[in-house]
Order: structure tokens, then sequence, then C-alpha cells
């Protein structure tokens, strides 16, 4: 009995002392006050400086603003801080620090307060942590837009992301104030890898994101999440708007075509993809404004294979402006890709001639006007998609995507094929032009008023041909459009919430002080501008031009 007591006596002193340590290595150097009760005036924290020396060892601080611990960007030694709402709680967080090579120290920030002007300057906050006789300091910034971090697992191996994929972890803050708490912050394992073409030339690089779970069993599988209120998904696009000045033109495009159109079609499907700006870390370290955003797959598509090749579905991208003659191609059974045309479904190379069919004929056909080309159009094409995606490229000048850039999704109806377009890659858009000479590719050409017929198309053949049932449907689409998502009201409005993203965030500044030699401009008013008139000359194109009546 006494040596059963003597052990109980031994467990309850090694647990005090468990509890000991915890409290003095862990709390003792943690520090909790409220942002308000920290701002301290410039003046007053160069007394304090002036009478210590510069710490020689860096500390290693977590800052904590509402008990989410904030971003740490080690190159310009950067703490960011991701404020959700403008409520009175997120100016003034509840802020707490935890020091993990320092205990006897204090924190204080520059300032005097967090506002929207603060936030839209990109004004960065100095913060001073400091004990009896030393000091440093760091920075704070505050951003209203979600951020994205990556880590990889081994960042000593793994420098950086490359063309392979490699394992790491994902980190998803959102800045929505209607998010759950677990849409707030959501973490991942995942997959990444750079991504794209021509894009590759630019320091700022495209990104996969594939996300991972590992399953009560110890497999790895693909984790479905929704992302800033998007579709639930595990595979991801960040994509980086390097050679654009104001950062928007992708996403305009890309959302508009998604929002208005992009479900337009006898299947109901959302043909196109969305994206949520963000601003990215990887390994620590800030790499400034990218777009999160999903592909157009063959889950999204409603793609089914079927053992006969001539009734599966199938989707076709033009990956480059490589010249082919349609009507001698006769494919290759071996691979997926014959330039300029890549399959993209079904994944697996489907070793029949069938499977290059339904994509090779729209591309013939499109490109004549006879009674097959005719019969084709209003049987094997949804004219109304058609007619979407010859008024989006023509109004948005989509000058990479006449011959390239284009999906073909044929789809299998039961008796033929049905092929529905939608674009993809739209940075080259709104006055943005190619230019090989220009390091960023690209050069901005204000020609608000120039509007041509754009071809290869179907409408482009039945408007030169003076079809008027087809001229009738693109001027009621066009009116419909106008009255709605395409209205001076709605892109206004369109625009003044991805002006606030980019601009109102500051992010913009903060993405030219990372990629100096990126496209900038630190007013986006003209492009806005030139958006807008563009709607007012599409007007004229198309009730006069084309042959219609207001």
């Amino acid at each position: 009995m006494k040596k059963e007591t003597g052990m109980k006596l031994l467990l309850l002193l090694a647990s005090l002392g468990l509890l000991l340590y915890l409290f003095f290595n862990l709390d003792f150097n943690t520090r909790t006050t409220s942002l308000n009760q920290a701002w301290e005036t410039t003046a007053e924290m160069n007394q304090i400086k002036d009478e210590r020396q510069e710490r020689a060892e860096t500390i290693e601080l977590d800052i904590f603003f509402n008990e989410q611990q904030l971003i740490f960007d080690k190159q310009s030694q950067t703490y960011f801080y991701p404020i959700i709402g403008e409520s009175e709680n997120a100016a003034n967080p509840k802020v707490s620090s935890q020091a993990h090579n320092g205990n006897d120290y204090r924190i204080l920030f520059e300032g005097e307060g967090i506002t929207k002007e603060t936030v839209e300057q990109n004004r960065q906050h100095k913060i001073l942590v400091y004990g009896d006789e030393w000091y440093q300091e760091f920075n704070l910034v505050v951003t209203t837009l979600p951020i994205f971090s990556i880590d990889l697992d081994d960042p000593f191996i793994n420098k950086g992301i490359g063309d392979q994929d490699k394992d790491a972890m994902v980190t998803l803050y959102d800045t929505d104030s209607q998010a759950t708490p677990s849409q707030r912050k959501i973490v991942s394992k995942a997959q990444v890898r750079y991504r794209g073409a021509s894009s590759r030339i630019f320091p700022q690089k495209q990104i996969r994101v594939s996300l991972k779970i590992m399953s009560l069993g110890r497999n790895i599988r693909n984790n479905h999440l929704s992302l800033l209120n998007m579709r639930e998904d595990d595979d991801w696009i960040l994509y980086a708007p390097y050679n654009d000045p104001e950062k928007m033109r992708n996403t305009l495009s890309n959302n508009l075509w998604y929002d208005t159109m992009a479900d337009n079609n006898r299947f109901a499907i959302k043909n196109g993809t969305q994206g949520r700006f963000v601003e990215v870390f990887i390994n620590g370290d800030y790499w400034g404004i990218y777009t999160l955003m999903h592909p157009i797959d063959a889950k999204q598509l409603e793609l089914e294979e079927n053992e006969d090749p001539r009734k599966t579905d199938y989707y076709y991208r033009m990956i480059s402006n490589h010249p082919i003659d349609y009507t001698q191609f006769d494919g290759s059974v071996k691979d997926n890709v014959i330039l300029p045309v890549e399959l993209r479904f079904p994944e697996e190379n489907t070793d029949h001639k069938a499977k290059w069919d339904p994509g090779i004929r729209h591309s013939v056909l499109m490109r004549q006007f006879s009674e097959e080309s005719q019969a084709y159009l209003y049987e094997q094409t949804d004219i109304g998609n058609q007619i979407d995606y010859w008024l989006f490229l023509t109004l948005t000048r989509a000058v990479d995507n006449y011959r390239k850039n284009r999906n073909y999704i044929a789809k299998y109806d039961g008796e033929q094929h049905v092929v529905l377009e939608s674009p993809w890659d739209l940075d080259l858009t709104w006055g943005h032009n190619w230019s090989g000479e220009e390091e960023l590719r690209a050069i901005f050409v204000d020609q608000v008023s120039q509007y041509t017929m754009f071809y290869p198309s179907f409408i482009s053949s039945n408007v030169d041909q003076n079809n008027q049932e087809i001229i009738r449907m693109v001027v009621e689409r066009y009116t419909e459009l106008r009255q709605g998502g395409w209205s001076d009201e709605a892109m206004a409005q369109r625009l003044d919430e991805m002006i606030a993203d980019i601009y109102g965030s500051g992010a913009i500044e903060r993405n030219h002080d990372r990629w100096e030699r990126s496209a900038y401009t630190g007013n986006p008013e003209p492009f806005k501008d030139y958006v807008l008139q563009r709607l007012q000359g599409m007007d004229q194109f198309i009730y006069e031009q084309i042959g219609g009546s207001e």
C-alpha cells in the first residue's frame, strides 16, 4: 500500500514539474494585448531604439491577430495580416506573440491604427520588438486579399517549385467576412509544379496545385475542397499576371464568360472557369498577386467515355498557331497531341483514329460556308454557344484566340457529337496585344473603336453571307446581355470590385516591389474607361455595322 502511495506521489510531482516547465518555457515568453494598446509614435519608438543596441541574432517570433498566426516574409522581414472585413474587431485585433529564442521582450507597432487608407496605400507599419538592452525591427502589412501559402515538405532539398510534382503543405487564409471558421483557414497536403508554355519565360511562374489527403489506411488520395467559394475540387491553378499592368485582364475575361455565358448551352454545363485574386507565399517568401482558379476539366463538363470511340465524349484544345491542312489531316492513333491540337479527354490514349474526327470536322466546316457547314451548324453545334463565343471574343479583342487557346467540347447526345466552344488563356485581351520585340511579349494598343469580324467562326461566315436569321439571333442575344451582365452598370461594378481587390488592398504596389520588371501601372482608371468604351463601340458594331437596329 505504501509502495502504491509512493508511486502516486511521484506521478503527481512529475505532472507538477511538467506543468511548471510548460509555464516557464512556453507561457512566460508569450505576450497578449490589443493592437490599439500597442500603437506608438515614431518618436517614441526611436527613443526606445536610441537607448538600446540592435539585436545581433534575429528573434524568432510568431505573431497572432485574433488567434490567427500572421504570415512572415523572410526576405523583407514583414508580417502579413489578411484582415477580415471592416469590423472594429478586425481593425483592433487581440495581439499575442510567442518567441522561440527569447523570453524577455515587449512589442510595439508604429502608427495610429488600421484604416482603409493605410491598407490602400500599402502603408507598412514598423514593429519594434525589444528587451532591456536590445531591439529588433520588423514590418507589418495589412491586406484585404486572401493569402495562399505553399511550403515544400523539405525546403532545404526542394529549394523551389519545379517542373515535376513536389510534396507540400498549402494554407489558404480567406478574408471574406461571410466565410465560416472552417473556410477561413484551410490547410491541406498538396503536390505542386510549374505549368504554362510561353509564360515560363517570366520569373513569376504559373503553378499547378493538386490537393491531397492521407486516408486512414495511410494512402494518399485527392482532397476535394471548395476554395474561396468556388467549386469543390482537388485540382487548382495559380495564374500569375506578370505581363499585365493592371493584373486583371485574364481574370476579368474568364469571370465575365463564366458568369454570363458559360452555361448558355443545350447541356446546361458550366463550360468555363472562374478565379479569385490572392497573394502567394512560397517557402516563406512573398511571390505577389496571383489568381486562384480551377481548370476546365472532364468533371465540370460531365464528359463520359464509351467503349465505342465513335460514341465517346471528347475535349480538344488548340494549343498553338501551328499551320495545318485540316482537309489532309489523318491524325495519329499513338499520340494525344498533334500540333496544333491537344486531345485532353479521354486522358488515356484511345488507339483509334475516331478520336480526332469530331474536333477536326468542326475545324474544317468552320472555315467554309456550304450546305454541309450550315447543316452542321444547326444540328451539331449549339448556335447560342457559337454566338456567345463570337460576341465575347469580339468585345474583349482576344487577339491570341483566333487560332489557338480555343476549347472544343464534343459531347455525344445519343446519336451524334455536338460541339461546344469556350475560351482559354485570356491575357491578351482588352487592348493587350502580342509583341515579340518587347521584354514582356505584350504591348497595350489603344484602339477602342476597332471592331472587326472574328475568324474563323460559323457566325462570321453567316454574317458575311447576310444570313438574316443568324443576324437576328446575334442582335437579340447581344441586347439580352447588354440588359444584364454586360450593361454599363454591371460592368462598372465588376471592374470596381476588381480594382478594390488589386489596388484597394495595396497588393499592386507590393507586387511591383517584388517584381520590378513586371508590367505595372498605379492608375487603373484608364483601363476601366477602355472596357466601358469597348461596350459603346460594340453597340455601334452590332446595331449598325452588323445590320440590326436599336
